[in-house]
């Protein structure tokens, strides 16, 4: 009888799902048939059916018992101890796994303090809405496999989290059906520790602090797809400028972190550090476009900027990846004093060399090549310098903000 459940459970799901048609920034296309779940199902393990409360637990109890292979990453170097001063960051999201990646030699020979993959690090996308998402798992040993990223995880200490391409469907939210084999991969890939949080609560989103009290750097992980609400709001108009996809949704109800997680983000903001990154991986601040970003939940950015301003934290600072372009944004009033956003994308998946993409809380223009992010944190000067590097590792765009800008 559990089988039977469980194979019904994916095969109901696999026909309910969307999948990525090739166009990064595409709209979800139907998907076609479901590859058949039973003969998997079969490998499960016997024993007496428990009592479903959802398909979702279905699902996972299926992941657990059956046996599928999952990639992992080649051994790395340790997160820097919890009193290490972080001098330099790294940053870079958008990364295949199916062609070279040069630009991580570049990154390395920097020897940043700390590494921070924002997502999209790999394109594992299932296109034929099958249960075991071979191509999730096909994708991951293809990175595995590459000696370039080998080299990098023995070079640079790194933190990680996914966005729609390693979390298994373009612009997913929380119905995507086969989540729980996706951050189980994910878990298995990036070789999470067995104490992890991670490993106890649904979702990725993690934070940790590093550096003595006076140089202590907050790193705020959100998970943006797990509980996501579905399903974004299609443009009227698509390609438009500003419409290019989708339409904002203005319903209170829609949510991107979901409850829980709002919640330890409150949480998180009151622990005391000086600087905090809170790492989203679709951006926050941008909002004249059409892609899929925080404004496409407008109620859900404001409360963003309300539980900055409400935890009384300073030196709060957004990270993006996911756009295939980098650039800078500011918003003055957010909070009582100005949040700055870093969007780093993309590695090696570059879709423009001039990117004529201008949003109104823009900096500078946006760098459209391959490229990667650096954070330079000046402990003695008291301020942060943001810099774009091409895959030579040449300075392309940068700007520099004192920590009392920033309410520090």
């Amino acid at each position: 009888m559990r089988q039977n459940i469980l194979i019904a459970t994916v095969v109901f799901l696999s026909a309910c799902i969307v999948v990525y048609d090739g166009d990064d920034n595409a709209a979800p296309a139907p998907a076609p048939a479901p590859a058949p779940a039973p003969a998997l199902a079969q490998q499960a393990i016997s024993q007496p059916s428990p009592a479903y409360g959802s398909a979702d637990a279905a699902l996972r109890q299926y992941y657990d018992e059956a046996g599928l292979e999952l990639p992992k990453a080649p051994a790395g170097l340790p997160l820097p101890a919890s009193d290490t001063v972080l001098y330099r960051i790294g940053l870079g999201s958008c990364q295949a796994a199916w062609k070279p990646i040069p630009i991580l030699d570049k990154i390395a020979a920097e020897n940043p303090d700390l590494f921070i993959y924002l997502g999209d690090n790999i394109y594992g996308d299932e296109r034929n809405g099958n249960a075991t998402m071979p191509n999730l798992r096909k994708q991951y040993s293809d990175l595995a496999k590459r000696p370039e990223f080998a080299k990098f995880r023995t070079q640079t200490p790194m933190m990680v989290t996914w966005d729609d391409h390693d979390y298994g469907l373009n612009d997913a939210g929380g119905d995507f059906a086969f989540k729980y084999l996706a951050e189980k991969a994910f878990l298995a890939f990036w070789d999470e520790p067995k104490t992890s949080v991670r490993r106890q609560r649904d979702g990725l989103y993690d934070a940790k602090i590093f550096g003595p009290k006076g140089k202590r750097v907050q790193i705020i992980m959100l998970d943006t797809r797990f509980f996501r609400s579905s399903p974004l709001i299609p443009t009227d108009k698509r390609g438009a400028k500003g419409k290019e996809r989708y339409l904002p949704s203005y319903d209170p109800n829609m949510t991107i972190l979901g409850d829980k997680q709002w919640r330890w983000f409150e949480e998180q903001l009151q622990k005391p550090a000086e600087l905090r990154l809170v790492i989203s991986s679709i951006q926050v601040l941008a909002a004249d476009h059409g892609w899929e970003a925080w404004h496409e939940f407008e109620p859900q950015r404001q409360k963003f900027f309300k539980t900055v301003q409400n935890s009384g934290a300073k030196g709060v600072v957004v990270i993006s990846g996911d756009r295939h372009v980098a650039a800078f944004y500011k918003k003055s009033d957010a909070t009582d004093y100005p949040i700055y956003e870093f969007t780093s994308s993309a590695l090696n998946m570059s879709f423009t060399k001039n990117a004529d993409e201008y949003d109104s809380l823009q900096l500078v223009k946006a760098y459209g090549p391959n490229n990667y992010g650096m954070l330079e944190i000046d402990w003695q000067g008291r301020s942060l310098q943001m810099l774009i590097k091409d895959e030579t590792g040449q300075v392309q765009r940068q700007i520099k903000i004192p920590f009392a800008e920033i309410g520090l």
